[in-house]
């Protein structure tokens, strides 16, 4: 009898320590499938994001290009307006400068 209630104890101590084990280790599945899902949420939440803010930088973008040729325009409008007033500052009336212009025409089509 004594050996049967030993062995009948420590079988059922077994079985404990094995359920105890299992319910562990089920503890720690679902406490790892948590970890996982806000993983998974954290990182769709970033996609997210980002796309969003890749088509703001793609907005940004396309707004610099359109402010850098209205620059480019404006500087080039800026040079012309600067030449005008040179020739005009260098020429007296209009007769002169087209009388120079002329010249400068025939002196290209002479090197050509």
């Amino acid at each position: 009898r004594d050996r049967t209630f030993e062995a009948l104890s420590n079988a059922r101590l077994e079985a404990d320590t094995e359920s105890r084990r299992q319910r562990e280790s089920e503890d720690t599945s679902t406490t790892r499938l948590g970890e996982i899902g806000r993983a998974r949420a954290e990182v769709q939440a970033a996609t997210e994001e980002l796309a969003l803010l890749r088509s703001k930088a793609a907005v940004a973008e396309a707004r610099f290009r359109e402010v850098d040729q209205r620059r480019q325009v404006a500087g080039a409008m800026r040079e012309q307006l600067v030449a005008k007033q040179g020739r005009k500052q260098q020429y007296n009336t209009i007769e002169e400068r087209n009388k120079a212009l002329d010249e400068e025409i025939k002196r290209g089509a002479a090197r050509l």
